[in-house]
């Protein structure tokens, strides 16, 4: 394998993508580097995930409240499981989609963690990696404000 490209993305989230095609269209040699699913912490456990439950709760909410307007309709217990089940389904059709949107477009996909050995060179299981450019796009973690109320944040 040729483990030289123009471009190296470590991240398979939004960012990470969004320049990896970029490139890739431009006609450049391009991987992705990723230890986890594509799609970054939006689709797999941030975003995506929430949605589907905060749609699943306003659906519930909807039935509970159509009588007063009119609708005969009766809501069951909610199948948690199922609804789980569903939602993992979801997200893995988005993880298949990246999966194949990668490929098609050329774009090289290694999976594991990358650590620098110099500005231009990676490595991820032991195996080296150079590029032009290496785009760091792992998303990050909020800080919390030191100010009074912080502690309430994110709750």
């Amino acid at each position: 394998m040729n483990n030289y490209f123009d471009l190296i993305a470590i991240g398979g989230g939004s960012g990470g993508l969004a320049v990896a095609e970029t490139a890739a269209q431009l006609g450049k040699r391009v991987a992705i580097i990723e230890p986890s699913p594509m799609g970054g912490t939006c689709v797999n456990n941030g975003c995506v995930p929430k949605k589907i439950m905060w749609i699943a709760a306003n659906l519930a909410y909807a039935v509970d409240d159509a009588t007063d307007f009119g609708v005969p309709v009766k809501r069951g217990k909610t199948q948690w499981q199922k609804l789980v089940v569903a939602r993992e389904q979801y997200i893995a059709k988005i993880n298949q989609y990246w999966d194949s949107y990668v490929s098609d477009n050329g774009i090289s996909r290694i999976n594991g963690s990358a650590t620098f050995v110099n500005a231009n060179t990676i490595s991820v299981d032991g195996e080296q990696y150079s590029a032009d450019h290496i785009v760091i796009a792992t998303g990050g973690h909020p800080k919390r404000a030191d100010i009074p109320g912080a502690e309430l944040a994110g709750r």
